[in-house]
């Protein structure tokens, strides 16, 4: 599954989008590389059934890799 976001199509059929900034890329590397768990660590998670219950209520997809961490520690 593929899919994108324009704002507009330009008259030559390129689509008009706003042009991303080196700051922003980085940041975003930097927070797909970052793991949820280890940063506010175990300790911080006292109440394993609430977080379970905020994960169940956030829609968390279980099956997405990014979220493997958490679906182990809850499960």
């Amino acid at each position: 599954v593929s899919n994108s976001v324009a704002w507009a199509i330009g008259e030559n059929g390129i689509p008009l989008i706003p042009p991303l900034s080196q700051q922003n890329i980085g940041f975003r590397s930097a927070l797909k590389r970052a793991d949820a768990i280890s940063s506010i660590g175990t300790s911080g998670l006292t109440d394993l059934k609430k977080l379970a219950k905020w994960a169940a209520e956030s829609k968390l997809d279980p099956n997405d890799p990014n979220n493997a961490p958490l679906m182990q520690l809850i499960s």
